[in-house]
């Protein structure tokens, strides 16, 4: 996953970063950092590699899978922002560096109960696309800072209901109508 990360932004002029902090007892490694020296900024990348769930006890696996990312990258960033530098001096970056994270997921970002506000949970293949088209790691920031990987309702589907009846039962039935033709284009509000 990290070396189809980095083939992504091949003349780009980030610096990454994958390894131990030192001097932090508890951290967890990081999986991968691109290090923006001219905008002064980190983005901490937690990857998840696993095979999309097919049965109920795998989805609850591998969301327990993405809640351990999302709590890693927030461990991380904490230690960033704590004032010790442990984070920094791992990253060789000054202290007026801004961090954020993400969750970044081979193929599957849960469901909605797994979500974060905090911590986006992205795909491989929407991270990639996006650090191809963005001019700068910064922008990426903003686009996974406001979801805009997400469909958005309304624009991209709309949901809708009917009533079902069997015999003298009865029930609403709701369905998600998609409101393009197009597959979604994730990386199209870059």
């Amino acid at each position: 996953m990290r070396s189809d990360i980095l083939d992504a932004f091949d003349n780009r002029r980030y610096r990454t970063f994958s390894g131990r902090v030192d001097g932090r007892k508890g951290l967890p490694d990081i999986d991968l950092a691109l290090i923006d020296e001219d905008r002064r900024l980190v983005l901490i990348l937690e990857l998840k590699w696993f095979i999309m769930p097919d049965e109920i006890h795998e989805t609850l696996k591998r969301s327990d899978d993405l809640r351990k990312g999302i709590s890693q990258a927030k461990l991380l960033k904490a230690a960033f922002n704590d004032g010790t530098g442990a984070v920094q001096r791992a990253l060789k970056v000054a202290r007026d560096f801004k961090c954020e994270c993400a969750v970044v997921s081979h193929n599957w970002i849960g469901g909605q109960a797994v979500q974060d506000d905090e911590v986006p949970i992205i795909t491989l293949q929407h991270v990639k696309a996006a650090l191809r088209k963005a001019k700068s790691l910064a922008e990426v920031v903003q686009w996974l800072s406001d979801r805009k990987y997400l469909p958005t309702e309304g624009a991209h589907f709309r949901v809708v209901s009917q009533e079902v009846s069997i015999g003298k039962n009865s029930a609403v039935w709701w369905d998600i109508e998609p409101l393009i033709s197009e597959p979604y284009d994730a990386v199209a509000s870059l």
